[in-house]
Order: structure tokens, then sequence, then C-alpha cells
């Protein structure tokens, strides 16, 4: 039996997952945002469009702050290192979040 879809809750701790990788990544630019309904398993999840010069990176996160996808081809170590120590610093605050 899937958990009950708590869209608020989900839009809400992305957006708290969004507002620390644009506050802590220079590198590369946050292009665009986009929230999809992950029906497998009955979340929100958001992918983030990272780009740096002509090249764009889609990388997918859970509102539990896990990676739910790469998108693209090739994806920089750097921008995949920083994405996973931003989400492994703020992921005990999330679960703190009601």
């Amino acid at each position: 039996m899937q958990a009950r879809l708590n869209k608020n809750r989900d839009i809400l701790l992305l957006n708290k997952i969004q507002n620390h990788l644009e506050s802590r990544i220079s590198d590369y630019c946050l292009v665009k945002s986009e929230d999809l309904l992950d029906e497998e398993h009955n979340q929100v999840v958001r992918a983030f469009f990272w780009g740096q010069g002509n090249r764009e990176y889609i990388v997918t996160l859970t509102a539990t702050a896990w990676i739910r996808g790469i998108h693209s081809t090739y994806t920089p170590s750097r921008l995949m290192l920083q994405i996973c120590t931003i989400l492994t610093d703020i992921r005990p605050m999330l679960l703190n979040v009601s």
C-alpha cells in the first residue's frame, strides 16, 4: 500500500533544497527547475537544470534529499560532488520538518 501523497510538504522541502543548492553552488547556474509527479513512488520530485557555458545537466531530486535520477549523458563529477555534499548536510534538517 502506497503512502498518501503530501504534495504541499514535498514542495516545501524541495524549495528548501533548492535554496541551499542555489546559495552554495556558484560555478554552475541553475537555469530552471520543474516539479514532476513520480507516480511509482507517489511523491513530487524536482528536476534541476544546471548550466555551464553552453552545456546543460539535469538532476532530479526527491523531497527527502536523495538523487532520483541523472538525465544527462555526462554530468561533471564536480557538480555531483557539490550536490551530494549539500544534500548530506541538509538531510537531517529536512527530516525534522513536519
